[in-house]
């Protein structure tokens, strides 16, 4: 850890507080095979309620790793995706993954008991 400057740091602590948030991993996996509009997202990760998943959404877009777009369309379409130029994301979340599974880390709580608790905040 004495390697790392003090400037490494903190890029760390701003990726991670990008990063860190409940369910931000969940819904950047999805994000990741394709963009999506709320419904459909919320549909794959339905154990995580819509209030939930909005925050989650622009938290993640105001940090500037999600995109977020509006058409013109009348009802306006929104379709959130990771910019497809991003592979750096896509590498940190797969070697977080692999990290994760040589550690054999705990695995957190279901999803169904995670989604009860959620929605109770």
């Amino acid at each position: 850890m004495s390697d790392l400057k003090e400037v490494e740091i903190k890029t760390i602590r701003i990726a991670c507080q990008a990063l860190g948030r409940k369910w931000t991993f969940q819904v950047l996996e999805e994000l990741c095979r394709q963009p999506l509009r709320f419904n459909e997202l919320h549909q794959g990760l339905p154990w995580i309620s819509g209030r939930s998943l909005g925050r989650v959404l622009h938290h993640l877009e105001n940090a500037g790793v999600i995109d977020r777009k509006v058409s013109d369309n009348r009802p306006p379409n929104v379709i959130y995706s990771v910019p497809t130029g991003d592979v750096l994301l896509r590498e940190i979340i797969a070697m977080l993954a692999r990290w994760g599974s040589q550690r054999r880390m705990p695995v957190a709580t279901p999803p169904q008991a995670s989604a009860a608790e959620d929605n109770r905040r």
